[in-house]
């Protein structure tokens, strides 16, 4: 099973962003539009970039590093799955 987002699941990503107080100066239009860029497998510099502008006291580096994270666990995931459906 191939990656389909360029950082995790929206569900995901918008779980982080709320658990993180991200993009609490955006507007539900440039939220739908950074969902987009995630689902369209943009590269994640360009989702961190849309956080880091609708958000405050966070530096992009610090996004960079979170979106990565949970990149990193999403990739993991897809591995077990792809690991246990080839066991099936």
């Amino acid at each position: 099973m191939k990656s389909q987002y360029s950082v995790a699941p929206t569900e995901d990503l918008r779980r982080l962003c709320i658990r993180k107080d991200w993009f609490t100066c955006g507007t539900c239009e440039q939220y739908m539009k950074m969902f987009d860029l995630n689902k369209e497998q943009r590269p994640i510099e360009e989702v961190t970039l849309a956080i880091w502008l609708c958000s405050e006291d966070v530096s992009r580096e610090e996004i960079t590093k979170e979106l990565e994270s949970l990149h990193e666990d999403y990739l993991l995931a897809l591995g077990v799955m792809q690991q246990a459906e080839g066991e099936a």
